[in-house]
């Protein structure tokens, strides 16, 4: 039951939130700050319609032009290739999802070295019943998602600032026959270096 005329009461339920992680990774964490970052702490504009529809007409021709080159298909997933616009708030947590497998990979990675070199510098007095050593490694394990959410949140909005679409990095996603594209970070690439916006598009089609 709440104190009346607590004002830390808030405080401590915040700060509760904030280091409960279902996870080695905060991703609430690092899906906040991704976003924060990506959008500039504005709200994010909806895509225009006819841009949609632009991106659309461009993926049709693209795609004619890889199977009349290739012969293969652009499905990965055995549907039907679709373009998706989004802005750059919305790539950002897209992003973190379908990084969150390597994510948590290597967040346990981290902790397996962490475990092997606390073992390796055991003393006489074993872990179990040095209550110095049981109280860092409470603060570790409480603290440690926080940090890797606040590390991959500021990676995936940085990047996100200026992405064009999903495969700017060579980094695998989940198998889909949806392709990311953002046409804020498209047009001011196009902008920025006097580019035909059509061109840019077909490109990142």
């Amino acid at each position: 039951m709440s104190t009346p005329g607590n004002p830390f009461e808030g405080i401590f339920g915040e700060l509760a939130k904030l280091f409960a992680s279902q996870g080695p990774v905060n991703l609430q964490v690092a899906r906040q700050i991704a976003q924060g970052l990506a959008m500039e702490g504005t709200a994010e504009p909806n895509i225009e319609p006819l841009e949609r529809m632009r991106y659309e007409e461009l993926a049709r021709a693209a795609d004619l032009q890889v199977s009349a080159a290739t012969g293969l298909s652009t499905s990965v997933a055995g549907g039907v290739l679709e373009i998706h616009p989004v802005g750059r708030g919305d790539y950002a947590g897209r992003t973190l999802d379908a990084y969150r497998p390597l994510l948590e990979g290597l967040a346990e990675s981290f902790g397996r070295m962490g475990q092997q070199g606390a073992e390796a510098s055991e003393g006489d007095v074993a872990d179990d019943d040095d209550p110095t050593a049981q109280l860092l490694g409470g603060v570790t394990d409480m603290i440690g998602p926080v940090l890797l959410g606040l590390q991959a949140g500021s990676l995936v909005g940085h990047q996100a600032r200026g992405a064009l679409g999903q495969y700017d990095l060579p980094i695998p996603r989940p198998p889909s026959d949806q392709l990311l594209v953002v046409p804020a970070g498209v047009n001011d690439f196009a902008s920025d270096w006097s580019l035909d916006p059509d061109e840019v598009r077909m490109w990142v089609c």
